[in-house]
């Protein structure tokens, strides 16, 4: 594929390569790949300690509600239960 002068091309797969100008070729970060794939991972992370921080959270709850008022234990337990249910579908209707 013939280039203008004064053009590279891109850093994405063959099948994407385009043409790009110096100045956006020395605008762009080499490294950004890799804050994009860290900022993923480190999402991904948090995201499940918050759910495993906020699981033991309400288990502890419902165990100390179990002491004290055994019949509401039932109860308590429903809401935890669906709402991994209720997040999942609230993506999908994004």
């Amino acid at each position: 594929m013939p280039r203008a002068k004064g053009t590279r091309l891109s850093v994405l797969a063959p099948a994407c390569q385009t043409p790009v100008s110096d100045l956006e070729y020395a605008r762009a970060a080499p490294d950004a790949p890799f804050w994009g794939f860290m900022g993923a991972g480190f999402a991904l992370v948090f995201a499940n300690i918050g759910a495993a921080y906020g699981t033991g959270k309400s288990g502890m709850g419902i165990s100390s509600l179990g002491v004290l008022k055994p019949e509401l234990v039932m109860k308590s337990i429903v809401p935890v239960r669906s709402e991994p249910a209720r997040s999942c579908g609230a993506l999908a209707l994004r």
